[in-house]
């Protein structure tokens, strides 16, 4: 399978002729295949310059071939289109504005900005006068500008009024001769990983380039005839003032990339001597060395030589010449461009040094080559990498563009590239994403919004930040009065928790029990009822004179999934009903969303004049926000708090990592008191007694560190001053806003009191989404095909039994409603793109909240030598806590019994609850004899670690499943007739004489389908029966296989569990043949290899096998031969127990499978089945009586071959002893 090629000069597109790598090319077995972005609209079967279109996507992109029986544009002609593109480059430049027009915008820019404190002291240490630290200006991320400037002003939004960035920093311009301020790099104040440390104030329709499309230069005049040149915009500036020199500067030291500039300036000051002042430690840097030997030879093609300045900098702590004195300055040498060239190492030479005479781009093309070049070297495997890597990265932003309907040219070849593309897409998708509502936001606290007299219908929207007062001040003040009226009130909060909160607090200021929880028995009659979104269903039929609901963003979202609860469709349907009935209907959030408000009106049926909107922000107040890129950095953060005697709040995203932090930190402080409020794991009473009155809780308690997790992400308010300073751990697949929810219950976290003054932060990346392999979640289109596609998953599997019974139109009710389903949520997939964008961009947005309140953001600074070996003993000591808390996971199911009287939880409500829970689905899948025989190592191995090294029993399961689709196919049919009628069946109709029960499946019915699909794959079923025992990428089994998974992969991404923002496991065509053939293996519990060796010689390919018990003994054997006593050591060893107790699992599975599978072939059984076909008969007018007894098939159904009645599966008979359990000890 080769992948498609950019275009670029030497491989132009033959439809269109693009160079730029927007359209891509491959030859496929002789075959050339093009994606052409500029015919994009064409339909099938046109022809379009000698090519033919074969299909295209979204009007997006077409996919052409070529057609032999048309003629083709020459090159010639694909030159021309290349030129005419060229020269539309060029206008654009030429469109700019000249240099007296930016210095007379860049004057009323400068008059609306101000010298941010931090930049001032920076520009003072550098050295610079007062009277000119006064020129300077600071700018943040898209500040909104008071008065409208030129729009075609460098870096200024296209409305001419915003600066267009998203760094914040001072400013320092580009002077020419005149000393106009032609454009301006920043100065980034909180510089991240990857983030320039002087971007460009630019944009790629309003750029920094000057007419000739060059950047500019900077000119600093000062004493003398000769000229210094230095490499920056601001490093000149201080040097000329310091030193009293006369200086040009080029940002990067890239003098020859604006040679136009560079040469007209040089004729025009006629200077004695041209210096170069080389930065410290410049002689090693291969980069640099080359922009200077460009120079050099630039100002060799002027008729002049280059000197150059050297005062030892061999180092970069002998300085650079903005650091130095100005007895160092004049006592330094000038030596030659030779004499300088020598002592530049011969591995850090360059190996060309020839400039090009062209305009430098910000938003450049992709790298360009021509046939004249050598023949250049194969590609490393960390190249290749690299180059796939940067082609991904290069689709998504163009995808992205393209969605937006901006155009959008990243330079790729940037080091900071990645940084570009979210500075050119965050406001737009903010934008189109409808991530905030409209109306003036209002410094100040909330209150209750008092319709005008004589309106029936009212919505009232407070879109409030947290702090302001909304529930207190807002909202229950309102409920409270309907009630007195003698109407009924419905509040929705996101969970029972805070439902619990929120009703003490409302019969707390009633005086009186007037308001109940869903879950009190008197919730019926009560005048107030708090409830969570996916219990709505128990008010149906209810009438309520005012709802309102709390964190709104959050609600909306929730109940429209349908994901929680076991009636999400119900409580969706009763949901919907409420609000369209309701007269008044109140939300509240902050940073609400326009698609919450257009959820809220159209459910409810509200309109514009009938809606209030109320927009408030807290006002502004101090706060330090450090921000961690390292774990153990800020672990040890928390520790040294502690050992200072500080109380110290620790918000955490995640509920095992509360749980490990804790465990952490009372093995550091057994003298010390700590608190830990989550889910599951704490105690239902005491999770109880801390809803109802957390202030008074925490007074008592008065912990010295006090964990909370998302149980109380949001709604809960502690207004007392029970903590000096707060941690927070942020996961990487949460939003901004869960994030500043959570981490804002301790109001003093917001600085009002004074108690708090600072916040530290850490953000975890591990597994992180990104803009570049996520661009497809910001479409709501996709969520929406994707929300499809669950829906009709199984339904084709239902439809050849549905043929088979001769009642095709049994699957149309199922189909309506489905169809009813994805009607009733058709704000879902923008929910579920505003929801990726908040997870992608979530610093950004939380960046914005703290520059509006007013807090000082800063990064960690860098460990030491010795912090870091601090943070690494403290790694260490981690991982030895984790290893303890799995083994004690696993001792614990060991130990634990399950009660059947508890059957299906609805709701977990403690941890004795979850462990029993997690026993029992165990049992389910392996059998209670089976698992009373195993040890707590077994239980640790195969539950208790959920490293992503542990396949999971449900991998397991599958592999049996598969076991029986080869050895078994009969009775593998049975199975997949057995899902789909148990789909086509559907929950006997309450009004109908008929009542049916079916047997369980004999396994999920995602994990029967998944089977289904993958035992028809090409080469499978041979690699799992021991006939193939060899592959590579190149078996044209594999690569048959490739293709088949690629086609299936949406049936098998909605099969299988979601993984970050895209739903379940992708098959793609991006992905080698190799790679699916083995992923696909993996999903099935069969674990892929490599073999050390590869095969054949040359072009060599990667030889895979099965994994087998000796590969993980042997692995654990290296891991102790090295040394290793850590975490890798324990998970080696959790391997090797799964590796050597795999048979015994296996056959405990396949008992558990054959015993469900037997229920469906007895009498009693039978019966029921008839009851169903019965059932579907009636759906269908014309059935076909010949077929009422027979149990289709769910996929490849031959209709001829259907057996007279359910026969005994054939491996029922068979008696297979399950193996003793093995172990070894380690």
């Amino acid at each position: 399978m080769s992948k498609f090629t950019p275009t670029n000069r030497s491989n132009d597109c033959p439809v269109c002729g693009d160079i730029s790598g927007k359209c891509r090319t491959k030859d496929d077995g002789g075959q050339a295949f093009v994606l052409c972005v500029t015919e994009g609209s064409a339909k099938q079967f046109d022809i379009v310059n000698g090519y033919k279109c074969i299909g295209n996507k979204n009007s997006r992109w077409a996919t052409f071939t070529l057609d032999n029986d048309s003629p083709q544009k020459s090159y010639e002609e694909r030159q021309q289109l290349r030129q005419q593109r060229e020269a539309e480059e060029r206008e654009r430049y030429q469109s700019g504005l000249n240099p007296s027009d930016r210095q007379a915008t860049h004057t009323q820019l400068l008059a609306q900005l101000a010298l941010h404190p931090d930049d001032r002291a920076d520009l003072l240490r550098r050295g610079l006068s007062a009277a000119t630290v006064k020129r300077f200006r600071s700018v943040k991320p898209w500040q909104k500008l008071t008065q409208e400037i030129a729009p075609r002003t460098p870096g200024i939004g296209s409305d001419g009024q915003k600066v267009a960035t998203k760094y914040r920093g001072y400013i320092v311009p580009a002077l020419d001769l005149e000393g106009r301020e032609l454009a301006y790099q920043i100065r980034n104040r909180q510089q991240a990983k990857n983030e320039p440390k002087y971007p460009w104030l630019s944009t790629y329709t309003n750029p920094a380039n000057i007419q000739n499309g060059e950047l500019p230069l900077t000119y600093i005049p000062g004493e003398g005839s000769a000229i210094n040149l230095a490499e920056g915009l601001l490093k000149p500036m201080v040097a000329g003032e310091r030193l009293g020199q006369s200086f040009i500067g080029a940002a990067g030291g890239m003098f020859a990339s604006s040679p136009k500039q560079f040469e007209q300036w040089i004729n025009t000051l006629n200077p004695t001597e041209l210096i170069l002042c080389p930065d410290g430690g410049a002689v090693t840097n291969t980069d640099v060395i080359r922009e200077y030997s460009k120079l050099a030879e630039l100002v060799e093609s002027l008729g002049r030589s280059l000197k150059v300045r050297w005062w030892g900098q061999a180092t970069k702590d002998d300085g650079d010449v903005d650091e130095i004195s100005r007895e160092q300055f004049e006592a330094a040498q000038l030596i030659t461009w030779t004499e300088f060239l020598a002592m530049v190492p011969e591995n850090k030479k360059p190996a060309t040094t020839a400039y090009e005479k062209k305009p430098q781009r910000i938003s450049a093309p992709l790298p360009q080559t021509t046939s004249a070049q050598t023949k250049e070297k194969p590609q490393t495997k960390t190249e290749w990498l690299k180059a796939q890597k940067l082609e991904r990265d290069r689709n998504a932003y163009e995808k992205t563009a393209s969605m937006l309907g901006i155009e959008a040219s990243i330079d790729t070849s940037a080091e900071d590239y990645k940084a570009q593309a979210r500075a050119v897409f965050y406001e737009p998708l903010k934008q189109q994403l409808k991530y905030e509502v409209k109306g003036e936001l209002i410094s100040g606290f909330a209150s209750e919004i008092k319709a005008e007299a004589g309106t029936s219908r009212t919505l009232s929207v407070y879109d409030c930040s947290q702090g302001t007062g909304k529930s207190n001040n807002a909202l229950i003040p309102q409920a409270l009065q309907t009630a007195k009226d003698g109407g009924r009130v419905l509040i929705i909060v996101p969970t029972r928790g805070l439902a619990t909160e929120f009703k003490s607090r409302i019969n707390e200021r009633a005086g009186e029990d007037i308001a109940a929880t869903h879950l009190d028995p008197n919730y019926y009659s009560a005048a107030i009822v708090v409830s969570c979104p996916e219990s709505a269903y128990k008010f149906k039929g209810q009438k309520f004179e005012l709802i309102q609901i709390d964190e709104a963003n959050e609600g909306h979202q929730r109940i429209e999934s349908a994901e929680l609860g076991n009636a999400g469709p119900q409580s969706l349907a009763a949901f919907r009903t409420l609000l369209a009935t309701t007269p008044k209907l109140a939300v509240a959030t902050a940073a609400m969303s326009g698609w919450t408000l257009a959820a809220a009106q159209t459910i409810g049926g509200f309109t514009p004049n009938e809606t209030y909107i109320q927009r408030r922000v807290r006002p502004a107040t101090e706060m330090n926000i450090v921000e961690y890129g390292n774990f153990y950095q800020w672990l040890q953060r928390i520790i040294d708090a502690l050992r200072e005697g500080k109380r110290v709040a620790i918000p955490v995203g995640s509920r095992g990592k509360g749980r490990m932090i804790d465990r952490v930190l009372r093995e550091m402080f057994p003298d010390k008191t700590g608190l830990v409020i989550d889910g599951a794991s704490t105690l239902q009473n005491q999770r109880t007694q801390f809803l109802a009155d957390p202030d008074a809780f925490l007074s008592v308690a008065q912990p010295d560190w006090f964990i909370f997790t998302p149980v109380i992400n949001s709604g809960v308010s502690i207004e007392g001053r029970h903590f000096d300073i707060q941690f927070e751990y942020a996961t990487p697949n949460e939003g901004a806003q869960s994030i500043s929810q959570r981490g804002e219950r301790i109001r003093s976290a917001i600085g009002r009191d004074g108690t708090m003054m600072e916040r530290h932060i850490y953000f975890s990346q591990q597994g992180a989404p990104t803009l570049e392999a996520y661009p497809d979640a910001f479409n709501w289109q996709y969520w929406a095909d994707e929300l499809a596609n669950d829906a009709n998953a199984p339904m084709g599997a239902a439809a050849a039994l549905a043929k088979a019974l001769g009642a095709e139109k049994a699957l149309k009710p199922m189909q309506q409603e489905a169809e009813k389903f994805a009607g009733m949520r058709p704000h879902l997939p923008h929910f579920m793109a505003l929801k990726a964008f908040e997870i992608i961009f979530k610093k950004e947005l939380l960046h914005e909240d703290w520059e509006r309140y007013g807090w000082h953001v800063s990064a960690a600074p860098e460990m030491d030598k010795a912090q870091a070996e601090q943070a690494h003993q403290l790694h260490l000591f981690c991982d030895q806590v984790r290893i303890g808390l799995i083994e004690q996971q696993g001792r614990t199911l060991k130990k634990t019994r399950t009660r059947e009287a508890e059957g299906e939880l609805d709701e977990i409500n403690n941890p004795f609850q979850a462990t029993r829970a997690t026993k029992a689905q165990l049992e389910k899948l392996l059998g209670k004899d089976y698992l009373s025989q195993q040890d707590s190592d077994f239980f640790t191995a195969w539950s208790a670690d959920k490293s992503a090294n542990n396949p999971g029993i449900g991998s397991v399961v599958r592999s049996q499943l598969m076991q029986i689709a080869i050895s078994a196919p009969e009775s593998w049919q049975q199975i997949e007739r057995m899902k789909a009628l148990k789909f086509l069946a559907g929950k006997p109709d309450p009004d109908s004489d008929l009542f049916w029960s079916l047997p369980e499946l004999p396994a999920a019915a995602r994990d029967i389908e998944l089977v289904s699909i993958i035992s028809r794959c090409p080469g499978i079923t041979d690699v799992i029966s021991g006939k193939t025992e060899r592959w590579t990428n190149k078996d044209p089994q594999v690569v048959a296989a490739g293709l088949y998974l690629v086609i299936h992969s949406k049936q098998l991404a909605a099969n299988t569990k979601r993984k970050g923002l895209m739903k379940g496991d992708q098959f793609s065509e991006e992905l080698a043949p190799a790679s699916l053939f083995n992923k696909a293996l993996a999903l099935m519990g069969y674990k892929p290899a490599k073999n050390p060796k590869r095969e054949g010689s040359g072009d060599r390919q990667n030889l895979h096998r099965l994994a087998v018990e000796a590969d993980a003994i042997q692995a654990l054997e290296d891991l102790k031969a090295d040394g290793e006593d850590g975490l890798k050591l324990f998970r080696a060893k959790l391997r090797v127990i799964r590796a050597q107790t795999q048979a015994s699992i296996e056959a405990a599975a396949k008992s558990q499978i054959v015993a469900r599978a037997l229920a469906w072939v007895t009498e009693k059984t039978g019966g029921e089945v008839q009851k169903a076909i019965a059932a579907i008969q009636r759906r269908q007018a014309d059935l076909n009586k010949e077929w009422l007894t027979k149990v289709g098939d769910g996929l490849n159904l031959d209709v001829e071959k259907l057996p007279d009645k359910l026969a005994q599966m054939a491996l029922l008979g068979t008696n297979t002893a399950i193996p003793p359990p093995t172990r070894t000890d380690h």
